[in-house]
């Protein structure tokens, strides 16, 4: 059983008694005419269960039950199918296909003393594989080429860093890198059906590898505009 199915039947178990303590107060004080502290007493479970239900989608974003930090991406060799720690959602499939995984990395840029560092991360707790079972390395190769692509971008933007001078710079220059990479993401699994023609997926495989190859210079997280 998931870990979320599991929350909301300890929740829902621990509030029967109070649904049916709220009943009967309900009846005897409509029987009496004061029911103010019904409504009280209703509101209070009302507040208690929205807060549940943020917390839910909280740990739905991130699993902070079993949490493991971002991984930077010089560790990305390190990355297994245990690292894919999200919780999955409930009836998720891929047109039908529980083969599938779901990876989630970012990009971080920050400016500091003249430098900027832009690094790339992988999330283990916001990705999740639906079946581990199934899930072999063909898909967990597929997987780690979104986080390559991430690191190809990252190094667009260490490019970009590297030759502007910083009062040439525009302050949205990071986003449009950032739609490119949404697009670019997209794109790749849109022509490689998730990974699944390997034909397609090898193709996109030496092209993103040869992205890299052409920025090996930029691969150094920090760089010091001019």
């Amino acid at each position: 059983m998931q870990p979320h199915i599991i929350i909301l039947t300890i929740v829902g178990l621990a509030f029967i008694p109070e649904v049916i303590w709220i009943f009967q107060l309900f009846r005897s004080k409509a029987q009496e005419g004061n029911l103010p502290k019904v409504t009280l007493r209703i509101n209070i479970v009302v507040f208690v269960l929205g807060l549940v239900l943020i917390g839910l989608a909280v740990v739905y974003d991130v699993n902070y039950l079993h949490y493991k930090s971002p991984i930077e991406y010089k560790d990305w060799k390190q990355i297994t199918w245990s690292d894919f720690r999200a919780i999955k959602r409930p009836y998720h499939t891929l047109e039908g296909n529980q083969t599938f995984a779901y990876i989630v990395s970012d990009i971080d840029v920050t400016e500091s003393d003249g430098q900027v560092a832009v690094r790339t991360y992988f999330h283990p707790s916001r990705s999740y594989t639906y079946s581990e079972e199934s899930a072999g390395q063909d898909l967990l190769q597929h997987e780690l080429y979104h986080l390559h692509i991430t690191e190809y971008i990252a190094r667009e933007i260490r490019k970009e860093y590297s030759t502007y001078k910083s009062d040439d710079r525009s302050e949205n220059f990071v986003n449009a890198y950032l739609q490119r990479e949404d697009i670019l993401q997209a794109k790749y699994d849109q022509e490689t059906a998730h990974g699944i023609p390997l034909g397609k997926q090898r193709s996109w495989q030496n092209r993103i590898d040869s992205c890299l190859s052409s920025l090996e210079e930029y691969s150094v997280s920090v760089v010091k505009p001019k």
